[in-house]
C-alpha cells in the first residue's frame, strides 16, 4: 500500500513538470506578443515612409503592383490625372468628427487610363435630420487631384450581414464585390483620400495618423501574460514550500 508520503514524493515532480511546461508556454506567447507588436510597428514605420515619400502616378503604380500588393501601399503619396464622373455623392455613414456625426463623402473620378478610384472629398456634418442628406458642393473641375491611397472603408464593428451594406447613395461601408458589380472591373480596390489642402466648403478634412493601437494592444497581452507567468510562478512555490513543511511529509 502506498504511503502518504510515498505518494507526494511520487506527485511532485510530475506536478513540477506541469507547472514548467505551463509557465514556458505563457512566457512563449508572451514573446509571440511581442514580436506580433514589432511586426505592427514596422508596418506603422513603412507607412509613415510611405506618407512622407514624393507623389507617385496613381495609374503607373496600378501598371506595376498587383492588387495584393497596392494594399500594401496604403498612406502612399499619390497623384491621379483625369475628370470626375457625372453622378452624385457616395455617403458612408455614421463617421465622428470633432465629437459630431456625420458621413464621409466620396465621388468617383476616372483617370487617364481609364481606371475608376473612389475619392474621398472629406467629411460633412449630417444635420438635423438624418431624414435628409447634407448639402455637398459640386467636385472640383480641376483634371490633377493628389492626395493618398488608403483601405475601402470597411463594415462596422459587429456588422450583421443581413443588413444591406447600401441605401440608396447612402453606405454604411464599402464591400468590394458590390462595387465591384455596380462599377465595373476597372475600379480600383483603394481610395484616395484628397490632400485637405484641397478640402472644398462645406467639407472637412481630417487625415488621421497611421494607427499604431495594434502595437500598444499586444505590449499590452504581452504584459499580462508575463504577468500571470510570474504569479503562477509564485503561486506554485507556496504549493510546493507548504507541501514539504506539512508534517508526516
Amino acid at each position: 500500500m502506498t504511503t502518504p508520503k510515498r505518494k507526494n514524493a511520487l506527485t511532485r515532480p510530475v506536478l513540477l513538470i506541469l507547472a514548467v511546461l505551463i509557465t514556458l508556454a505563457m512566457l512563449r506567447l508572451g514573446v509571440w506578443q511581442l514580436d506580433r507588436a514589432q511586426e505592427k510597428d514596422l508596418l506603422v514605420e513603412q507607412r509613415n515612409a510611405l506618407a512622407s515619400d514624393k507623389q507617385v502616378d496613381l495609374d503607373q503604380l496600378i501598371s506595376e503592383l498587383s492588387v495584393s500588393a497596392l494594399a500594401n501601399q496604403r498612406y502612399r503619396s499619390v497623384f491621379l490625372e483625369g475628370r470626375y464622373i457625372s453622378e452624385g455623392p457616395l455617403f458612408i455613414d455614421g463617421r465622428v468628427q470633432n465629437n459630431r456625426v456625420g458621413y464621409d463623402v466620396y465621388s468617383v473620378f476616372e483617370t487617364n487610363a481609364g481606371h475608376l478610384v473612389l475619392l474621398n472629398r472629406g467629411w460633412v456634418y449630417a444635420g438635423s435630420s438624418r431624414e435628409v442628406l447634407p448639402y455637398v458642393p459640386e467636385p472640383s473641375l480641376a483634371t490633377k487631384m493628389y492626395g493618398r491611397l488608403n483601405v475601402l472603408a470597411p463594415a462596422p464593428p459587429m456588422w450583421n450581414e443581413r443588413y444591406p451594406a447600401q441605401t440608396g447613395s447612402v453606405w454604411q461601408y464599402f464591400p468590394t464585390e458590390d462595387l465591384t458589380a455596380q462599377y465595373g472591373q476597372n475600379l480600383v480596390p483603394m481610395v484616395v483620400e484628397l490632400a485637405p489642402e484641397l478640402e472644398a466648403s462645406g467639407l472637412s478634412i481630417q487625415w488621421t495618423a497611421a494607427d499604431d493601437s495594434g502595437v500598444a494592444m499586444h505590449k499590452g497581452y504581452a504584459f499580462q501574460w508575463f504577468s500571470m507567468a510570474l504569479a503562477f510562478v509564485i503561486a506554485c512555490l507556496v504549493l510546493l514550500i507548504k507541501s514539504i513543511k506539512r508534517p508526516n511529509d
